[in-house]
């Protein structure tokens, strides 16, 4: 799998993976959604993870940890901040692992002020507590350019009284 994954412009494994993805069991799946969250990807495959992603959030009992493995391959992809989004608004947004995926490998994405104050009103929520939100903004507010969405979002008047405690 991690040859393939550094080869996706080769040999038109890009477009094998792509079509495989839909009937991938889950173990290979996360093998190597590991592999390409350190390549880019092109938007042929960036489309069907996509599609996988909006598959697994249609399901009621989804696996936050397959969610988390989507969103970090998606991290070398132009169509990252739309898979976000779409994230960002399911009910898995609030679960740790997803919210450390988006901060660890999609922070990139983060830096709309819109998605950020949606990325901490959902980080606000999680059941993880105070100590994981303390964290992963301190993680975040140390990346350059990063800075100012955050400010922004926690001086935004239309947060929530979840962000605003967890702020204070």
């Amino acid at each position: 799998i991690a040859d393939i994954a550094a080869r996706l412009q080769q040999d038109n494994n890009e477009q094998l993976l792509a079509s495989a993805l839909p009937n991938m069991p889950t173990q290979p799946f996360e093998a190597l959604c590991q592999c390409i969250e350190h390549e880019q990807i092109g938007d042929t495959l960036a489309t069907a993870l996509i599609q996988k992603l909006e598959q697994l959030l249609a399901h009621n009992e989804t696996d936050a940890g397959v969610i988390s493995y989507c969103l970090r391959a998606l991290s070398g992809s132009s169509q990252l901040t739309n898979a976000i989004k779409t994230v960002l608004s399911h009910t898995s947004a609030t679960h740790a692992d997803v919210l450390a995926a988006m901060a660890g490998r999609c922070w990139a994405a983060l830096q709309d002020e819109k998605l950020m104050l949606i990325y901490l009103e959902n980080l606000a929520q999680c059941a993880e507590g105070q100590d994981f939100f303390t964290a992963i903004v301190a993680d975040l507010i140390n990346i350059p350019g990063m800075q100012q969405p955050i400010h922004q979002s926690m001086r935004n008047p239309q947060r929530s009284s979840a962000l605003a405690r967890a702020i204070g």
